[in-house]
């Protein structure tokens, strides 16, 4: 019988007032514990300012992103400190088949 790999994802969605240098973003978001650079989707709508950052993880999990104070606006104002939002995810359920 073959073992299905179970991944779980893990997105965080960030909305800013105005269009942001898009550049800037992808630098300047970490992950702690950091994952694989291959493990992670990202996606900017300019129409209404949403990042979309999303990563593979793990059952039971705690995880800090931040969001680096160089992240910058299209004229250069950046946020001027880390935005930090801390997050976790929940153990599998056990399902048992006979």
């Amino acid at each position: 019988m073959a073992r299905k790999v179970l991944r779980l994802t893990a997105r965080s969605k960030f909305t800013f007032r105005r269009p942001r240098d898009e550049a800037t973003l992808f630098k300047n978001i970490t992950v702690d514990p950091a994952v694989s650079i291959t493990n992670v989707y990202t996606y900017y709508s300019d129409y209404d300012h949403l990042y979309s950052f999303g990563f593979t993880a793990g059952p039971s999990a705690s995880f800090k992103v931040t969001v680096g104070k160089d992240v910058a606006d299209r004229w250069g104002q950046t946020l001027g400190k880390d935005q930090v939002i801390r997050f976790g995810t929940g153990p599998l359920r056990s399902r048992t088949m006979v």
